[in-house]
């Protein structure tokens, strides 16, 4: 089966659902990388997370500074904005379509690293 390969979105969507995050491939060493990332983003100083996230002003890194392992969940095609979200337009395809993206999308996350269109 094909597999569409997308670079990592120039945002993210706000919002989702209180389900548990969903990662395929999700191993010790990954789960070790997104605690100490969570670690960070909750215990550090501004000056630290603006670094990390490499953004100048403050109230750009607040979206970012929820708990990880807690924060809404939503599916990544749906979650991850950009020029190229926008012209995939999943929200306007049919289900067949969103289906086939949802297993076989492969999204390069800087954060989770591959990642499906369906994991949340």
């Amino acid at each position: 089966m094909l597999k569409i390969l997308f670079s990592p979105s120039e945002g993210k969507k706000s919002g989702g659902s209180p389900q548990p995050a969903r990662l395929f491939g999700a191993t010790d060493a990954r789960n070790d990388i997104l605690k100490s990332y969570n670690d960070i983003i909750r215990g550090s100083d501004q000056e630290c997370i603006q670094s990390l996230f490499g953004i100048k002003k403050w109230s750009e890194c607040e979206p970012y500074l929820q708990d990880i392992f807690t924060a809404p969940t939503m599916p990544a095609v749906e979650r991850y904005s950009g020029v190229a979200y926008e012209y995939l337009d999943y929200e306007n395809l049919d289900t067949a379509a969103q289906e086939y993206l949802q297993k076989n999308l492969i999204i390069f996350s800087n954060l989770y690293g591959p990642i499906l269109g369906a994991d949340t």
